[in-house]
């Protein structure tokens, strides 16, 4: 694993891997079925003139009727588009994560067809 931050910046590609089908940036492993993901950023509003931001975790399956999919919408909605979570400690903000990721998982477990392999 060799990351540097930031992995995005000024004209990039806004996507991580690069390449559609690319290796995960920790592992290296091939994602093709299905990908935790997350999406933040924010979206200009044409007929409010305003800019919402928006953090999301989640986990996308192969499967075309969402099963063994979940998200956690972190942050929805918010006009201004920028934001700050405030931790005491890093350890905090790895528990806030954690937390985070448990509940997509639940999601997930609560989706999954009896089909679908375990992410």
């Amino acid at each position: 694993m060799n990351l540097q931050f930031p992995l995005l910046s000024g004209r990039d590609y806004p996507f991580v891997p690069k390449e559609r089908f690319g290796g995960c940036p920790i592992c290296g492993k091939k994602i093709e079925n299905g990908a935790a993901y997350v999406h933040g950023g924010a979206v200009y509003e044409d007929t409010t003139f305003e800019t919402e931001a928006f953090f999301k975790v989640g986990y996308h399956s192969k499967a075309t009727d969402v099963s063994g999919c979940g998200q956690v919408d972190v942050v929805k909605h918010l006009y201004g588009g920028q934001f700050d979570l405030n931790f005491c400690s890093t350890s905090c903000v790895r528990a806030f994560f954690s937390k985070i990721v448990d509940e997509v998982e639940r999601q997930v477990e609560q989706n999954r067809s009896e089909e679908e392999p375990t992410p």
